[in-house]
């Protein structure tokens, strides 16, 4: 159904036509005019015929070009983006050469918006008292590091290897102050006693201190374990039978003896630069000590 266009609108329309082609395409606004805007339907396709209502008009037929027989209607004024008339129209595939992009959507930042990024974050993160637990797990961490650093820059490598030795120190001391308070000892048996005495203490608070320094600090108890009661009966027994002189150093003996064994097998179990230079110490003043009872 098409209306009808009043004879102002078509007045304006004309002298638009008249000022947008060239001067010698003016002499057919009228018919153009005529044919497209006020009868429509005069040259459409058979069968279709104008409205009862509309006024008769007079049909104005197209001016046919002698070769192709064509109208000049739909020579001059076919759109510029139609095919041709022979070939099928090529459907533009975008990505090809010579098929311009097509533009984004400007909107699809609303209907289609971005997923926000997840970081990553640890399970329960949010709870203080999670929170505060993995706080304090991670400076029992740190703790175990600073130990283990601690304990190789003291050059040690399993202190508790170093207990042998300890007990050994104490034992001996044990031994040399009561025979301190003796009478009737051979000089031999005074000098002896008054260097293993400082040699011993020595040796024994340097080797606590070492092992305090890397973290291993043994009771009294456990320091005292080779302590015997039997020995200590035995040499009381000695005194009464004014033997305790040569039963002294026969136990001191047994004793140094038994001390370089420890401190040898320990050293072989030591990698540490510092552990390695004591026990290499104690060593060398346990054998003169040996060498004074005549060895």
């Amino acid at each position: 159904m098409h209306t009808r266009v009043p004879p102002r609108v078509q007045q304006i329309m004309a002298k638009k036509l008249e000022r947008s082609v060239p001067g010698y395409m003016k002499q057919y606004i009228g018919p153009y005019m005529q044919q497209n805007v006020v009868h429509p339907t005069i040259g459409g396709p058979p069968g279709n015929f104008a409205s009862p209502s509309a006024p008769a008009t007079v049909q104005v037929p197209p001016t046919l070009h002698a070769n192709t027989g064509e109208s000049w209607r739909q020579n001059h004024f076919q759109p510029t983006n139609a095919a041709p008339a022979n070939e099928a129209p090529v459907q533009a595939v975008p990505g090809q050469p010579g098929v311009p992009p097509q533009p984004a959507e400007p909107y699809a930042f609303i209907t289609d918006p971005v997923a926000p990024k997840r970081s990553f974050s640890l399970p329960g993160a949010g709870s203080l008292p999670l929170r505060i637990a993995y706080a304090a797990g991670g400076l029992l961490v740190l703790l175990i590091l600073f130990n283990v650093v601690k304990n190789l820059a003291g050059g040690s490598s399993g202190t508790a290897n170093f207990l042998p030795v300890a007990q050994d120190q104490q034992e001996m001391v044990h031994l040399v102050t009561i025979a301190t308070k003796q009478q009737g000892l051979s000089t031999n048996t005074q000098n002896f006693v008054a260097t293993a005495n400082l040699s011993l203490g020595s040796q024994s608070s340097g080797l606590l201190q070492y092992l305090a320094k890397n973290g291993y600090k043994p009771k009294a108890k456990l320091l005292s374990q080779r302590i015997s009661p039997a020995l200590d009966s035995q040499l009381t027994a000695a005194v009464a039978n004014t033997t305790y002189d040569q039963t002294f150093q026969d136990t001191m003996k047994t004793q140094l003896n038994t001390y370089l064994s420890d401190l040898t097998h320990t050293y072989a179990q030591t990698s540490g630069k510092n552990g390695r230079a004591l026990l290499n110490s104690d060593y060398d003043q346990a054998k003169l000590l040996l060498s004074q009872l005549g060895d």
